[in-house]
């Protein structure tokens, strides 16, 4: 607690100094400096920067400073010694499938205290997503800030008992953040819709047709919200899907379907596959599908380790097994296509959903961990349409950082000496 009680003391010493002495400077509780922290430059290229004050006001980022020139006026917290990085994006959670407030708020409280300062909530009930999303963004709960999507699927979808929990008391389909998507559908109003219930993002989630895919997609981006796709749609393919240009594919595992002869053709006529045969070439299809996500600027969110976890949590087989999912996110990165830190499960004991990603990233995938922490911070940043404000410790950007006693880009043990988290310059302390 020696950092939350260290500004403390230096706002109510400021304020009773102030009036006990007129020559006393007034201390500004929004204006925060964090002092004598080593800023970590995630691009090896530049060099971290040593005993550096981060100037904070009004939760956004002000300045960069030499520590002997901090304003008078400026709260003082003493982060000497720490390591200075930006706060992580976890780009796949769920917050309301089903509601359930108290066990939400739980969750989110593990995330932030992990690190995570930005969630993006891909489908769940808005009615609970909004009211979080308000409360964390108030500081009322500990909770990352969360970007929440709608979801678009097909009418064979909306039996599934995921869309009746988050629909509950209202017909699936109908409603703006879960719309069916048919013949008949008005694609111009059911995204204007979506807009309006306060989505940041359409889902686009299962049981449509290339067309249905391609017309959501080019509609979306003309009304400026991001397409947030599932890598495999049901009929529609990788290929389709990356064709169509949305704005991010979730799930690297459901790229094999192009070793497959055929597509499902429904979400829920999927059976588990096989692992890839290694010593067959790459079909033309999943070469294709790359170029169209480098074309597009599509961001793969890989969710890669959640199919190894998934081995140890049922007996009933999933649709990659660990090495199929770790795989494909290997592929689309020896292919030059970006990826983001999505998690889409947690966990309740031992180390976070988000701490695994990263970790089966670097250690099973393969990627360095200046790309791991890119991934996590900077690709991340675009996924949840914040690019400029979220993802750097810079000037301009919120004030999301978190401080280690040891350099988490050096070794992912290091994840576990975080010792305070600052949200838009709301500090909690972890110690």
């Amino acid at each position: 607690m020696r950092l939350r009680s260290y500004l403390f003391s230096a706002l109510s010493i400021g304020l009773v100094g102030c009036a006990t002495s007129p020559d006393t400077t007034l201390i500004d509780p929004n204006l925060i400096a964090f002092t004598g922290a080593t800023l970590v430059s995630l691009d090896k290229t530049h060099s971290d920067r040593q005993d550096i004050t981060i100037l904070v006001q009004d939760g956004v980022i002000l300045s960069l400073i030499d520590t002997p020139s901090v304003p008078e006026n400026a709260a003082r917290v003493d982060v000497t010694g720490l390591y200075a990085l930006p706060g992580i994006i976890d780009t796949h959670i769920h917050v309301a499938t089903p509601p359930d407030t108290a066990l939400a708020e739980k969750r989110l409280r593990d995330m932030l205290r992990s690190g995570v300062t930005t969630g993006r909530s891909m489908a769940d009930d808005l009615r609970a997503a909004a009211e979080l999303s308000r409360r964390a963004y108030q500081n009322e709960i500990e909770s990352p800030d969360i970007v929440y999507s709608a979801v678009f699927a097909g009418p064979t979808f909306m039996a599934d008992p995921r869309v009746q929990s988050v629909t509950a008391g209202l017909t699936p389909g109908d409603v703006p953040w879960m719309r069916r998507i048919d013949a008949q559908s008005d694609i111009k109003e059911s995204v204007t819709l979506a807009r309006g219930s306060g989505a940041m993002g359409i889902k686009i989630y299962a049981d449509l047709t290339t067309e249905q895919v391609e017309s959501i997609a080019a509609e979306a981006k003309r009304q400026d919200i991001p397409t947030w796709a599932h890598t495999a749609v049901y009929p529609a393919g990788p290929e389709q899907v990356a064709g169509a240009g949305v704005t991010t594919m979730s799930h690297a595992c459901s790229l094999a379907h192009v070793f497959q002869p055929t597509m499902p053709v429904t979400y829920g006529s999927r059976d588990p596959m096989p692992d890839r045969d290694e010593t067959q070439p790459l079909p033309e299809a999943l070469i294709d599908t790359f170029a169209a996500m480098k074309q597009h600027g599509t961001i793969l969110d890989a969710t890669s380790m959640i199919y190894d976890w998934l081995e140890d949590q049922s007996p009933k087989p999933s649709l990659c097994s660990g090495a199929l999912s770790a795989d494909m996110t290997r592929l689309a990165v020896e292919h030059g296509v970006r990826i983001s830190t999505g998690t889409d499960f947690v966990t309740d004991a031992g180390p976070s959903a988000i701490h695994l990603e990263m970790r089966y990233l670097h250690e099973t995938v393969g990627l360095d961990l200046d790309d791991v922490w890119t991934s996590a911070t900077e690709t991340g940043a675009e996924v949840v349409n914040a690019k400029g404000r979220v993802g750097h410790v810079a000037p301009g950007y919120f004030a999301n950082i978190l401080f280690y006693t040891d350099d988490p880009t050096e070794d992912l043990k290091a994840l576990d000496t975080l010792q305070m988290v600052v949200k838009r310059g709301h500090m909690t302390s972890l110690r």
